[in-house]
């Protein structure tokens, strides 16, 4: 599959990404445009929906023109439109939960006061309130919706989801201060998403067409100094089915899993120094007979969560197989993550999924339990499907790593 060691899936929460290898010298040159004059030293993160005290949804409000923006608090558990009006039945244009569908479908904090509203090509703000609705940008080749997006509190910094002719993604950095004011920071040497940040450097991870390669570079976006931590060639049809590398960047470091070597290893993107290196880990169980992926994922008590999956294309049921590894960042042990109830949605068992890194918590799915969605067609008529909702819970980091389950469930769900 094209760009098979890059993604394997977008339908959650992240795709799954090829990297590292021997990693050169130097990287093949972004092409940089006049970069800004840095207004903060602030560092880089990646935008999310929510924070230690209460994560936002955007629910359809019934009327095929508005949203109603919901808010769970993370402390208390309690789950209700963003509104203080007493008697409101979130139906008025006045109901500070209420919103044009135009602002938007996922909201993501951006401050301690301030939350992003993310179309597929609008940018808007508001209060946490729900209240001072304010235009930023709307710009038809970015797809904000379709990029994780990164922010340093004065700007949003996203790559544009088409690349060019020549296969290549253009980095861009949108001021939030300035309406429409979007500006092209550097044309990268191939296509692909940005991994994750450290301090004021982005890492990608890219596929590059013309050289049949895929790499991951560190990029500056201050300076447009590149560092790079990757370049191996593309594997078109990998034998045996893994992607050859998998990478992520966690807590400002970038692993990459090296499935040759079956071992992790950690760099620093801004110097390229070695911080980890890892025991090998133990072998396919199905001993290369179907897909195997590792993938980095996060950093939690001084241990780095790897999810692991393979499956067996030769057995009569597919004969999965889905855990995590643990990988101690001080000695390099590699350990099973002991699980989590399994919890059963349409018609499959799933681990827990994990929504929200909280620092001592984490906000995760504790259950699923049937549900009845109602929808809108077009003209407005409501009809209904059967589903699953799964239930946001809050767990003490140390009880996920022992996989205890001591959830406290919020009134959420997704």
């Amino acid at each position: 599959m094209k760009r098979f060691c890059i993604m394997l899936a977008a339908a959650m929460l992240a795709g799954l990404l090829a990297a590292c290898g021997a990693a050169p010298q130097s990287a093949a040159p972004a092409e940089s445009t006049s970069l800004p004059a840095a207004v903060t030293e602030l560092p880089l993160r990646r935008l999310e929906s929510g924070d230690a005290d209460a994560y936002y949804q955007v629910r359809d409000a019934g009327d095929g023109t508005h949203t109603i923006l919901y808010r769970i608090d993370l402390v208390t558990g309690a789950c209700a439109p963003v509104c203080d009006v007493s008697g409101c039945s979130h139906t008025a244009d006045s109901c500070p939960a209420l919103h044009p569908v135009e602002a938007g479908w996922t909201v993501q904090v951006l401050d301690e006061s301030t939350l992003l509203w993310i179309g597929n090509d609008t940018l808007y703000r508001s209060d946490r309130d729900g209240r001072n609705l304010r235009y930023v940008c709307s710009n038809s080749t970015l797809a904000f919706l379709s990029n994780p997006l990164y922010t340093d509190g004065e700007a949003v910094y996203l790559l544009n989801f088409q690349p060019d002719t020549q296969g290549r993604n253009t980095l861009y950095r949108l001021d939030l201060n300035t309406p429409d004011t979007v500006e092209p920071l550097s044309t990268l040497p191939g296509s692909g998403v940005i991994l994750g940040a450290s301090a004021r450097w982005l890492v990608f991870n890219l596929y590059n067409s013309a050289e049949q390669t895929d790499s991951s570079i560190a990029y500056n976006i201050d300076t447009g100094e590149t560092h790079s931590l990757l370049d191996v060639p593309h594997q078109e049809e990998p034998t045996p089915h893994n992607p050859g590398h998998q990478s992520n960047v966690a807590d400002g470091i970038y692993y990459v899993f090296d499935f040759s070597t079956r071992t992790v290893t950690g760099k620093d993107p801004a110097t390229g120094e070695m911080v980890l290196q890892s025991s090998p880990f133990p072998a396919d169980p199905n001993e290369g007979r179907g897909a195997e992926y590792c993938w980095p994922v996060r950093v939690l008590n001084g241990w780095l969560e790897l999810d692991y999956y393979s499956n067996d294309w030769e057995s009569s049921n597919f004969s999965i197989t889905s855990f995590s590894y643990l990988v101690s960042l001080e000695t390099g042990e590699v350990r099973r993550k002991p699980d989590l109830p399994m919890q059963t949605w349409n018609g499959y068992p799933h681990s827990p999924a994990v929504v929200l890194d909280l620092g001592d918590r984490l906000l995760v799915t504790s259950r699923a339990e049937p549900h009845i969605e109602t929808h809108f067609d077009n003209a407005g008529a409501p009809y209904t499907v059967e589903s699953s909702r799964r239930i946001l819970a809050t767990i003490p980091v140390e009880d996920y790593l022992s996989g205890t389950p001591n959830y406290t469930e919020t009134e959420g769900w997704i």
